[in-house]
């Protein structure tokens, strides 16, 4: 039921920030895990727009070209 894993690095919250902490560290080549409250997908995504800021920001961490 339950498997081990070997992380560096333990994030708390699949949330924007969440995600982007997870993201932006597994690109430097850290082994993340994700841990959320929640124990199935959200119903519907709030991620279907990328405003100008926030291309920014991937742009900035290098994760702009993977989009």
């Amino acid at each position: 039921m339950f498997t081990t894993r070997a992380s560096d690095v333990l994030v708390a919250g699949a949330g924007p920030v969440g995600l982007m902490a997870a993201l932006v560290l597994a690109k430097r080549g850290a082994a993340v895990q994700i841990l959320d409250e929640e124990r199935r997908p959200g119903a519907q995504s709030y991620a279907l727009t990328l405003h100008p800021g926030r291309l920014q920001i991937l742009d900035r961490v290098g994760l702009l070209a993977e989009c």
